[in-house]
């Protein structure tokens, strides 16, 4: 039996939406395919968040792989065996400058990202994240501080489990 991969809006935005309500900042996603028996692509996404005091982070992830298992999705189970982030690009601008005072600002977090999925009719099991080719630049006060490329990463995942009474 053979999936074509197919497209669809609707999707689309709601992942949109998703990683909206779990970050701070701008986020667009140019193209999404889903294909049934390995999972989902984004293509072409843009990430940008500037905290006002010339502090920035901006992202550009030429292609996201979610692959999961496709049985228990019948069970409303998703479990994502990995979210795959293919060379991105990654530009941080921070500023030694100290804030008069700290703003309470909206920051990415498991936990919130655990919330937002809560959301969603399914119970969500992400199990590894990996980024691979990973180009970062830190600038600091407008000059160049750190330039890695080729960098690799693959972490284990676990949301915290809530207890049962």
């Amino acid at each position: 039996m053979v999936f074509i991969p197919f497209s669809n809006n609707g999707i689309k935005n709601n992942i949109e939406s998703i990683l909206k309500e779990a970050t701070q900042g701008s986020l667009t996603i140019d193209k999404m395919t889903i294909t049934l028996w390995t999972g989902i692509k984004l293509e072409n996404v843009h990430y940008s968040q500037n905290d006002g005091r010339g502090e920035s982070v901006s992202c550009v992830l030429p292609r996201i792989s979610v692959s999961y298992y496709l049985l228990p999705i019948a069970f409303k189970h998703l479990i994502v065996k990995n979210i795959r982030l293919e060379q991105p690009e990654i530009a941080l601008e921070l500023s030694s400058a100290k804030p008069l005072h700290k703003e309470v600002g909206k920051e990415f977090s498991f936990d919130d990202l655990n919330r937002v999925l809560e959301t969603i009719p399914y119970t969500v099991i992400i199990r590894n994240i990996s980024i691979v080719d990973a180009h970062t630049v830190v600038a600091l006060d407008n000059r160049q501080a750190v330039d890695c490329k080729g960098m690799n990463l693959s972490m284990n995942v676990s949301l915290k489990e809530e207890a049962v009474a």
